[in-house]
């Protein structure tokens, strides 16, 4: 129905077996996220696809089901085992997490996530659970509590620092301390109500799925990142470094303040370090604070004729380097001569007012025809690399 209560469309998903919808709830884009169980293999495409799933049983398990605003499939998960498994309550946090909470009996995979199991066993006749899975990454974490009578969780919400708070029903005496430590209470009759609060860390502001460098045309590095979600990212820093310790500013992207989609972005060095670079992404929220990203390193290959440096193959009486001004930016470069199987025969150190010049010659001398190897240095990266022929 739309805001004014008119007939917009209606969906079907089921199977010959029993199917509940037990919670719906919609997400920034208008997405429509709805938890329940099914009982038999179940198409939950409503539309002309087909994506079906089958529980291990009739008795119940549980799907986490996405659609699209008109009633498009967009994905479904499911957790459940060996016993009856139900699904009560159900939220979500600002940057897309999806939060679950039910019961489970006897032994049930509680990852809802395509790859990676997290299997448990009930203590009692049911168990609570407390289940938060994450689209953007497929990823998940699960908690159980549960004594050896009847406990179930029933409506769940999630605060503004990501803590979780469930409640639900337990009987007699259950440990609410998942973890190491021991907090027990026990019921004063068959069934008492609990309130639960859990503490998880905070998400990053940023959480970078990917990010790469390389170089274009041998003439620009271009730098690609992408985000699943973020919360108030103020910019991103491109830097670059020519030892990978030492990095300065090489521009700036600004970040889209929040998501809880995917965003792809790119950047292009259009001055980078001839030889070998190293870039990585800073990334800074509205408050100040930053994160640094993987480092990554790129290649401007040097050597052709319109480049910073070149060698013609074949040598005859003398070694031929051919310079442009871009060399001036070492203090020093160091020209080694290798044999075919790595040796060191030769070394040349050339210094910064030398490379000056528009060619450097380096003789012969004694050596003899054959393949041989160079290797130009800064003394911190390799420059340039390559064969030679002497006649």
């Amino acid at each position: 129905l739309n805001s004014s209560g008119t007939f917009v469309w209606a969906k079907s998903i089921g199977s010959t077996a029993n199917e509940y919808g037990r919670c719906i709830i919609t997400d920034a884009s208008n997405n429509i996220i709805c938890a329940g169980t099914y009982g038999g293999t179940t198409d939950f495409d409503p539309n002309a696809g087909v994506v079906t799933l089958t529980p291990p049983n009739n008795l119940g398990e549980i799907f986490l089901l996405q659609l699209t605003s008109t009633g498009n499939f967009s994905f479904v998960k499911s957790m459940g085992g060996t016993g009856a498994d139900k699904v009560k309550g159900l939220t979500k946090d600002a940057i897309g997490n999806i939060y679950t909470s039910g019961s489970f009996t006897g032994t049930a995979d509680l990852n809802p996530s395509a790859t990676g199991t997290f299997n448990v066993t009930s203590s009692g006749s049911n168990d609570v659970f407390i289940n938060c899975y994450r689209p953007a990454t497929d990823a998940s974490w699960t908690k159980t509590i549960g004594g050896t009578s009847f406990d179930e969780a029933e409506g769940i919400a999630v605060d503004n620092a990501y803590n979780v708070y469930t409640i639900g029903n337990f009987g007699g005496t259950v440990d609410f301390d998942f973890n190491a430590g021991v907090f027990s209470l026990t019921s004063m009759g068959a069934n008492d109500m609990f309130a639960l609060k859990i503490s998880q860390s905070s998400p990053l502001p940023v959480e970078l799925v990917s990010f790469s460098a390389k170089a274009i045309d041998n003439k620009e590095v271009l730098c690609q990142w992408t985000t699943a979600s973020e919360i108030n990212n103020d910019y991103f820093t491109i830097e670059r470094s020519r030892n990978g310790r030492d990095f300065e500013e090489a521009g700036k992207v600004n970040g889209a303040g929040n998501s809880t989609v995917a965003i792809n972005y790119s950047f292009i060095d259009k001055d980078p370090y001839k030889g070998i670079a190293y870039y990585r992404l800073k990334q800074t929220d509205s408050n100040g604070q930053f994160s640094y990203s993987q480092i990554v390193k790129v290649t401007i290959k040097m050597g052709d004729g319109n480049d910073n440096i070149f060698i013609p193959t074949l040598v005859d009486s003398e070694i031929n380097i051919h310079l442009s001004t871009g060399n001036t930016d070492y203090e020093q470069m160091y020209f080694m001569l290798l044999s075919a199987d790595g040796k060191l025969i030769m070394q040349k150190n050339f210094r910064k007012e030398e490379m000056k010049n528009s060619y450097l010659t380096i003789s012969r001398n004694h050596l003899t025809s054959g393949i041989y190897c160079y290797r130009i240095t800064s003394g911190k990266e390799i420059i340039s690399s390559g064969k030679l022929v002497f006649k």
